[in-house]
């Protein structure tokens, strides 16, 4: 399996981040009046995310890191990270070769994200969020 160590484990094994993906949040927007903000925020949440995820990894079960805390009503953090995680231990089936999740997330420019999509991955509970895959 490809991908950077996360220094996340689960089962002894490694978690990798197998592709981490980042663009502007309000890519291709000029302008936005604060009356279409709630909207356009709701569009970007429910539409061109999973759009970005199907043309990036294929249609995905995916989880947006932090989005029951985001206030619809002003501007998004400037960022919008997806990144896919990997184990070669699988969560509930054996005969898988192992488990992934997909993530999303919102940040400001100054922070990198790699070392978020590293201190996500340790923070977050694996065996909850991840799906076991088969080849």
């Amino acid at each position: 399996m490809l991908g950077i160590d996360t220094g996340a484990r689960y089962k002894g094994k490694t978690i990798k981040l197998d592709s981490l993906y980042f663009c502007a949040t309000y890519e291709g927007v000029y302008a936005l009046s604060e009356k279409h903000l709630p909207a356009f925020n709701r569009k970007i949440l429910q539409e061109r995310i999973p759009e970005d995820i199907g043309r990036l990894w294929g249609q995905r079960r995916y989880h947006i890191i932090g989005s029951d805390m985001l206030d619809l009503q002003k501007p998004l953090p400037p960022l919008v990270v997806f990144a896919w995680f990997e184990s070669e231990a699988v969560i509930k089936d054996n005969s898988k070769g192992g488990a992934h999740l997909f993530l999303v997330w919102f940040q400001e420019r100054e922070s990198s994200p790699f070392d978020k999509a590293v201190q996500i991955v340790n923070e977050i509970d694996w065996e909850d969020e991840a799906t076991d895959y088969g080849f």
